[in-house]
């Protein structure tokens, strides 16, 4: 039972259970995520409750009759004693579960908390090899197809050896039309004559733009789920053009020292843990919301130096769901971080797959599972060998948050139409961009260009045709910076793009690439990106402290300033004395990389962070205005960039 008190909350008769233990029941219908739904115990009602002065609200949820079709669902909401809310609903058992939802159409968590999967074998079209899904989709989970792969499951088969296997999977229900709505979808595996030899259970969620599949085990090896690919066109009763590439605003915290909630506990083969549970729970209750993630390293016996996480957003998600002890995963550089339940605590894992034993190296930390399988950090995570695993959450110093900034130019009717300028207080020149789920886009023969292959969200392309684009600012003062972006070519393959990049007539940056049309290709800019920040002394003497990895490439730092009334306040802050002067630790220094015109700072350290820090004297009070350039060469393992200020 879920006891009273949960999430502050006053919980009567609501029960909780497994669901795979009852495979054919409306249990497993009801599963949207993790392995455990709520029912009511002994058929009589269930209800949440608070006290008057913390109200609370239910967005939505998904229900089943757990035994019976054509079970009747009320349901009332009331607000000191008033009647606020009530309804009534019919469920089924296996075949349609619902999604109940408030009149504020918020969609599912599943809508934004899925894995994709860009494999294009599962093509309709793909007739070689015998892959199996076996290892991929061994406990339920939340799926969007995105290109190169098709958007959405089949609705007839494309019949045997294709998709990359022997039987390919196909949907033989309807998908769900209304958006936000959740529905159990049947999938059928065509094999000797018969389209539907062998069939299971998914669910499906229609989420405005695209659908979201909730995937499980096929019954045998050589069984795989199919994919094609069909616009969805959503919601939406007018064309309304919005830039697929959503610029971003930045906003900078400063802190004045950095910290780090630490996990460390030794494991010993067979036994089960009992002190590393307690261990954890503190670990997990002290990783609040409110502090400001920089990096997450998993580290331990088997790999002393570890794996790191250092996207600031995805690793305050994965910190939150710690604390808040719910589910979460997210996929970066094609592995898997998640977070969810296992045994009766949280489980943490990289490249596995939560509660489940592997053959295979992984990183897993579950103390509170109450047995002996608790895991392993780059070994086998179930009967795993004495060791001692470690988490690291570091947080503070300077961080950066991007923000989608929305924003939408003029509607047309028209499937092609150009960026204006001024767009976002930039130069356009000859950047057009089409909408792919109008007509003729939406035609089978415009699906096999490189349009549908360079889209990653939205409906909306860029792209330029025998003429060069361009982006550029309207004056000397204003900069901006382009990090990455997917690019395909639109009709053929081995077509060369050539980038180039200028500062007030200044090359920085030019380079060749060369396109495929099937094959999306991600282009990250290895420009400097100018970071800024404003900061009142807090002493007569302040240090600033950068600490960065990039292992096994390299992170370069130039140009760094702090100015109080337009004096400069550090030395040497553009190393072009090709030396320590000024500086602790600057001893790897490079030349002619971006914008250092003779030598700028490169960590030379693998396995750790490399310190450069110098120390100024201000006025107590006065206004500091800090900045430097920092660039990341390559795509390192553990990417982390720790800047401080202190007196």
């Amino acid at each position: 039972m879920i006891p009273n008190g949960y999430y502050g909350l006053q919980w009567s008769n609501v029960g909780i259970v497994r669901s795979f233990l009852y495979p054919t029941s409306g249990y497993t219908t009801a599963l949207s995520s993790g392995q455990d739904v709520a029912y009511n115990a002994y058929g009589t009602p269930m209800s949440i409750a608070s006290s008057p002065s913390s109200p609370f609200t239910i967005n939505s949820f998904v229900a089943a009759s757990a035994w019976y079709d054509n079970n009747t669902l009320m349901m009332t909401g009331s607000r000191a004693g008033s009647f606020l809310y009530g309804t009534t609903t019919s469920t089924t058992i296996q075949m349609t579960s619902q999604s109940v939802q408030q009149s504020n159409g918020s969609l599912p968590s599943q809508c934004t908390n899925y894995v994709t999967n860009n494999d294009s074998t599962r093509l309709t079209s793909y007739n070689a090899s015998s892959a199996c899904d076996n290892l991929i989709f061994n406990q339920l989970t939340y799926v969007h197809f995105i290109a190169p792969s098709g958007t959405q499951i089949p609705t007839s088969s494309p019949g045997p050896h294709y998709c990359g296997t022997d039987a390919p999977g196909w949907i033989s229900t309807p998908y769900p039309t209304t958006v936000g709505q959740t529905v159990s979808a049947t999938v059928c595996y065509d094999w000797n004559s018969n389209s539907c030899l062998w069939q299971n259970q998914i669910t499906i969620i229609n989420c405005d733009t695209y659908y979201v599949f909730g995937l499980i085990l096929p019954v045998y090896c050589q069984l795989r789920y199919c994919t094609t690919n069909v616009p969805v066109t959503g919601n939406q009763t007018t064309i309304t053009t919005t830039v697929a590439m959503t610029p971003f605003s930045y906003s900078i915290y400063n802190n004045t020292a950095i910290g780090s909630v630490v996990y460390s506990q030794h494991f010993t083969y067979y036994t089960t843990p009992t002190s590393q549970c307690t261990a954890w729970t503190s670990f997990t209750s002290q990783l609040l919301p409110s502090l400001n993630y920089t990096s997450l390293t998993i580290s331990g016996t088997n790999d002393p130096t570890g794996i790191s996480l250092a996207d600031p957003v995805a690793v305050a998600n994965i910190a939150n769901a710690l604390y808040q002890n719910t589910g979460y995963s997210i996929t970066v550089n094609g592995y898997p971080w998640s977070v969810g339940i296992c045994g009766s605590g949280i489980e943490l894992t990289w490249n596995a797959v939560i509660c489940t034993c592997t053959n295979t190296l992984s990183y897993s930390l579950r103390p509170c599972i109450g047995n002996y399988n608790w895991g392993g950090v780059n070994t086998i995570s179930c009967l795993a060998a004495d060791q001692t695993m470690t988490v690291t959450f570091q947080y503070g110093s300077v961080r950066i948050v991007t923000t989608p900034v929305t924003t939408t130019i003029p509607a047309t009717t028209a499937s092609v139409n150009q960026i204006p300028s001024n767009y976002f207080g930039l130069y356009w020149f000859n950047v057009d961009i089409i909408d792919i789920s109008q007509s003729p886009f939406n035609t089978s023969l415009y699906q096999s260009f490189g349009f549908i292959t360079a889209l990653r969200s939205g409906r909306y392309v860029a792209f330029s045709i025998s003429t060069a684009m361009s982006i550029g600012t309207f004056n000397s003062i204003t900069t901006f910076t382009i990090n990455s972006f997917v690019a395909a070519s639109i009709y053929n393959d081995n077509n060369p793009l050539t980038m180039t990049a200028y500062r007030l007539g200044v090359l920085l940056y030019n380079q060749t690439i060369v396109l495929a049309e099937h094959v999306a290709t991600l282009v990250v800019a290895p420009l400097f990106f100018q970071v800024s920040v404003l900061y009142i002394a807090q002493g007569m003497n302040e240090t600033l402290t950068f600490g960065i990895r990039n292992d096994p490439s390299v992170t370069y730092l130039d140009n760094i300033s702090v100015l109080s009334g337009g004096q400069e306040l550090l030395t040497n802050g553009n190393f072009e004395y090709e030396n320590q002067l000024g500086w602790s630790g600057a001893s790897h220094l490079v030349s002619g990389s971006g914008i250092c015109y003779s030598y700028c700072y490169a960590d030379g350290i693998v396995g750790r962070l490399d310190y450069v820090s110098q120390t100024f004297q201000t006025t107590p009070g006065s206004l500091l205005h800090v900045s430097f350039y920092i660039r990341w060469g390559g795509s390192g393992s553990g990417v982390i960039a720790n800047v401080t200020i202190y007196p």
